[in-house]
């Protein structure tokens, strides 16, 4: 994964461009105009991630990776920009992320919640579905999806 870097949001100017890329996926394009970027109750207890292009230094998306019991982690705010899609990209970012969460040690599972017309992406990269029917989250219909880390190290 040469092309891309994955960088820890950890300076305020950084968490800047994860709240920048967030607005521009989630408010801008997807109409959640009811969610405030800004002042999301998980963002102070999660790990923030940007993806860099290694060509041109420039941010391509983020997402946040939060802790739970039971050696699992909760990939969230998953975005990528639109001109980064469809090329492999997105498969490129959360290998990277689950990468990251696996050299972390101890965390078996990874949980997030996938947006309607997303679940086949998911599912191609080994989640599988955790509730039978979609469920309303920020008004859009959502699928809980989990995958065992344990079980892709084996492929």
């Amino acid at each position: 994964m040469a092309d891309i870097t994955l960088v820890p949001a950890i300076s305020p100017e950084l968490k800047a461009h994860c709240i920048r890329i967030r607005k521009t996926v989630f408010v801008q394009e997807q109409g959640y105009t009811h969610v405030d970027e800004d002042n999301q109750p998980e963002d102070t207890i999660a790990l923030h991630f940007l993806l860099r292009n290694a060509v041109d230094d420039g941010f391509m998306g983020t997402a946040r990776v939060s802790v739970r019991p039971e050696q699992t982690c909760v990939l969230s705010r998953i975005a990528l920009l639109p001109p980064f899609r469809g090329g492999g990209m997105g498969s490129k970012f959360m290998r990277a992320l689950e990468e990251w969460i696996r050299k972390q040690g101890g965390f078996y599972f990874v949980n997030l919640e996938a947006q309607d017309g997303s679940y086949g992406f998911y599912e191609k990269l080994g989640y599988a579905r955790q509730s039978a029917e979609p469920y309303i989250k920020d008004g859009k219909p959502h699928l809980l999806m989990r995958k065992d880390l344990r079980e892709a190290a084996k492929e």
